[in-house]
């Protein structure tokens, strides 16, 4: 665990990223730009991070553990008996919670900061790829492990990112993305039973 204050530190650069991407994109900002946002030192930034992409990459572990911890809520309370279909739709909306509560680097996601957009998507989709693979399993693949749930949790992650593009609320879009992942599950195409 880490100590009160590096914590607090690392928030602080957390907090000076979220504020510096209002005015800049995450390729057009620098070090120092994050360091002045956040009243940290670049020798302290440096201490712990060798650039802004290893910065970003922690950024993004923090959020992808959120989410897992939001998920791990939800099949506590709702899916106690660890059904795979509602396991699925926990990873959903696990991903649709965290992005209703967030601003910062949610709100500036998109085509002005790809490599940041980029690091989000393919996190999230790795990190619930590979939370939902055994509840994959469990519905009867057709195609090899990892494959259906990848490429299912990418096609929901870009159907979200397109609505909020679109300008629709994360409360518009829950229900029809809960929806199409029913409709993917009982397809049969990526499986061999409904459920």
């Amino acid at each position: 665990m880490q100590d009160a204050r590096i914590r607090k530190t690392k928030q602080k650069l957390y907090q000076g990223l979220s504020e510096m991407l209002k005015e800049k994109t995450f390729e057009e900002m620098t070090v120092t730009d994050i360091c002045k946002k956040a009243n940290v030192t670049r020798i302290t930034f440096y201490s712990y991070y060798t650039d802004k992409y290893s910065f970003l990459h922690e950024v993004m572990g923090d959020i992808a553990e959120k989410i897992r911890a939001c998920y791990m809520d939800k099949q506590k309370a709702l899916n106690p008996e660890d059904d795979p279909r509602k396991s699925c739709h926990n990873i959903l909306n696990a991903i649709l919670d965290f992005q209703e509560s967030q601003e910062g680097i949610i709100a500036v996601l998109g085509d002005d900061n790809p490599y940041l957009t980029f690091s989000y998507y393919w996190r999230i989709v790795r990190e619930t790829g590979q939370k939902s693979q055994p509840y994959f399993n469990k519905l009867g693949l057709l195609y090899p492990e990892g494959m259906s749930s990848i490429f299912t949790i990418t096609g929901l992650v870009s159907y979200i990112r397109r609505q909020i593009e679109l300008g629709k609320s994360i409360s518009q879009i829950r229900e029809p993305a809960n929806n199409l992942l029913d409709k993917i599950i009982d397809s049969g195409v990526f499986t061999k039973k409904e459920l």
